[in-house]
């Protein structure tokens, strides 16, 4: 799953805010894990 945690930091610098309410739920649910 950090992977995906990585994926979402790369893109979030690309499309910072596009990205950035995907950014915050991915971090939401790596918390909830």
């Amino acid at each position: 799953m950090r992977l995906v945690l990585l994926m979402s930091f790369f893109w979030s610098h690309i499309y910072p805010k596009k990205l950035y309410g995907l950014r915050t739920m991915i971090m939401k649910w790596l918390i909830t894990m």
